[in-house]
């Protein structure tokens, strides 16, 4: 599924002829020794997913492959890289605040605490215990005044708009914000 630089090297291709990968100024061995060596430390540390369409017998043998990584190093732009970290505390802030605003959230969720159960577990516990529904206010007084810490992630794509295609340039775009995920935990 690789396909590497073509010096000094016969066999230029890994896998799928189909949709090889160009990877300029590495040769196909070297290239397929680095997709050999992440793929055993994949399997010898458990970064591994189930591969779509197993059976649901667990008497059957299931299938995994390496999850999604980034083998090489990608190139990014310094300004869109400053303007992300320049943008984090202000946005950091602004979770923060949302968080914090028990009404906001309330009107915002209604609407999908009645689709998604896990969101609506979340806001019924987020009244308890920060709005004081149901137990009263002083049940979860402790709560409301102790320290809170997000553990956030944020994930940027880079844009490439169809004017900007001769320029080259990039504009930063979020795609997501993670409060709670935990991918491999182990």
């Amino acid at each position: 599924q690789t396909k590497g630089n073509d010096d000094d090297d016969d066999d230029d291709t890994m896998s799928d002829e189909s949709n090889p990968i160009q990877v300029s100024n590495i040769q196909s061995r070297t290239l397929e020794e680095l997709v050999e060596y992440a793929s055993s430390f994949s399997a010898a540390n458990g970064l591994q997913v189930e591969v779509p369409g197993g059976s649901d017998d667990s008497r059957t043998k299931k299938s995994y492959v390496t999850a999604p990584i980034s083998l090489l190093p990608q190139a990014y732009p310094m300004s869109e890289f400053r303007r992300a970290t320049t943008l984090a505390a202000p946005f950091n802030e602004l979770v923060d605040r949302i968080g914090r605003d028990g009404e906001f959230l309330k009107d915002t969720l209604r609407d999908v605490r009645g689709v998604d159960e896990y969101t609506g577990k979340l806001l019924d516990l987020y009244e308890e215990i920060y709005l004081g529904e149901n137990k009263g206010m002083e049940w979860g007084k402790h709560a409301r005044n102790a320290d809170r810490l997000g553990i956030l992630r944020s994930d940027y794509m880079l844009h490439q708009s169809a004017n900007s295609n001769e320029t080259g340039e990039y504009s930063l775009k979020q795609v997501e914000l993670n409060t709670i995920a935990s991918s491999f935990a182990g």
